[in-house]
């Protein structure tokens, strides 16, 4: 029988990141791979696995980009739809633009529409800073 040999991606925020390579000849966990780096926690913590939110007992694949996230900072940003309303949030956590407006029901994925984080142009996968002030503004077009 073949072994499978996957590069895992293995890291802690706040904290470090480093590759690790797994080889398994059945599946490899998510809590399997941060605990062979040594950074398996569970009070405060959450597994992120490709930027979502998963639970240990989820199978990798080659590739996959694992991260223990502490959990119990909260940020303050304000984020909204412009025109429309902008609201002060508290968000717990490390988490993206996309989270962060899917929590307040919008959809940021509308075609039209563009990213910007403090008055720079952003991207939904980007992580959120306690402050930051992120709206969905109209596409402008010039001539």
């Amino acid at each position: 029988m073949c072994k499978t040999v996957r590069k895992i991606s293995v890291g802690k925020v706040p904290g470090k990141k480093e590759d690790e390579y797994v080889t398994n000849e059945e599946k490899v966990t998510a809590g399997d791979v941060l605990k062979l780096a040594g950074l398996y926690e569970e009070d405060g913590y959450e597994i992120r696995v490709n930027e979502k939110v998963v639970p240990a007992e989820t199978e990798l694949n080659d590739g996959d980009k694992v991260l223990l996230v502490k959990v119990d900072q909260i940020i303050k940003v304000r984020i909204g739809k412009s025109p429309g309303v902008i609201q002060d949030v508290q968000i717990s956590g490390r988490k993206s633009i996309q989270e962060a407006f899917e929590a307040i029901g919008v959809n940021a994925d509308e075609d039209g529409w563009e990213v910007r984080v403090n008055s720079v142009p952003g991207k939904l996968d980007t992580f959120l800073n306690d402050g930051d002030i992120v709206l969905l503004i109209p596409n402008v077009e010039g001539n």
